[in-house]
C-alpha cells in the first residue's frame, strides 16, 4: 500500500501523525502518548483541508470532536504491532524522522 496523503503534526500537543493509502476507505491516526486509531475516511476534500491547513492539528481535533459529539465509535485502537505495520517502514529509516517523542514518524509528503 503507497501512502496517499500524510501529515506529520509536529506543533500539535497531542496528534502525531495522520496517514491514508489510496486504496484504503481508513486513515491512521497517530497521538503524543503512543497511541494510534483507525478510523474511516474523511472526505476527501476535507481531508487534504486538514493535510494543507496551516494549523492541521487543530483541524483534525476538530473533526475528531465532531466524532464523538454525533455518538460515532471512538476509532478501533491499533497495537503498535499494527502500527508499525501500516504507517512505519519497519524495514527501512528512508523518509522517516524522529518525532519529539523519539519515535520514529514517516516524512511528511502532501
Amino acid at each position: 500500500m503507497r501512502p496517499y496523503l500524510h501529515k506529520s503534526f509536529f506543533q500539535s500537543r497531542s496528534l502525531a501523525y495522520v496517514r491514508r493509502y489510496e486504496d484504503s476507505e481508513e486513515m491512521i491516526v497517530g497521538f503524543r502518548d503512543g497511541t494510534a486509531r483507525r478510523y474511516p475516511c474523511v472526505a476527501l476534500s476535507d481531508y487534504q483541508s486538514v493535510a494543507r491547513s496551516r494549523a492541521p492539528g487543530s483541524v483534525l481535533r476538530g473533526w475528531l470532536r465532531d466524532r464523538k459529539a454525533r455518538g460515532l465509535p471512538p476509532g478501533e485502537e491499533l497495537s503498535t504491532r499494527q502500527v508499525l505495520a501500516l504507517v512505519g517502514d519497519a524495514g527501512s529509516t528512508s523518509g522517516t524522522r524522529q518525532a519529539a517523542d523519539g519515535s520514529a514518524v514517516a516524512a511528511a509528503s502532501v
